[in-house]
């Protein structure tokens, strides 16, 4: 998956006057789950390659007059309530916008979208955000481009029509 994504960066670096006007803004998002025991420490390596890679994007379209920025949330701040908060706050009309995620995830059979729900550290659903969501959310702000990277598990963690049994997969 991370060559693809590259690819993909690659693709709007070497043709940026074809997607991109004067004032657009190219914004990496990144949640990641660098606390959790078992996936923190990888987490942390991708987090360090999505900071060279925005650094690379920068470099290619500057010259553009094309602005790039990184936002990080990691470690404590990888949660519902900030993600909430930073979509609530986020102004990207006619920019370009990549989300990762990169953490724990799931679903209930009682979801309807075959989507997982992002875990954001949480260890109870009510503090997962659903990618249908967050993806509803992102398109009425109206980016350019919009494109959702998300590296976690989408399997069950609920019986069929039964309460939780385990936390997140």
């Amino acid at each position: 998956m991370k060559y693809k994504f590259r690819t993909l960066m690659l693709l709007l670096c070497l043709f940026p006057s074809a997607i991109m006007a004067r004032s657009t803004q190219i914004r990496i998002i990144v949640f990641g789950d660098t606390n959790d025991s078992s996936i923190g420490q990888s987490v942390a390596t991708d987090i360090k390659s999505f900071k060279k890679l925005a650094a690379d994007i920068k470099a290619a379209v500057m010259n553009d007059g094309v602005s790039t920025t990184l936002d990080i949330y990691s470690g404590d701040n990888c949660s519902y309530s900030k993600l909430d908060t930073y979509l609530n706050n986020l102004s990207c009309e006619d920019d370009i916008v990549f989300f990762i995620y990169n953490g724990h995830g799931g679903r209930s059979h009682r979801d309807e979208s075959k989507f997982p729900r992002m875990c954001l550290a949480s260890h109870y659903e009510s503090n997962w955000m659903k990618i249908t969501d967050l993806n509803d959310r992102l398109r009425k702000k109206n980016p350019r481009l919009m494109v959702v990277v998300t590296d976690c598990c989408n399997s069950y963690y609920d019986r069929r029509g039964g309460d939780n049994e385990s936390a997140y997969g």
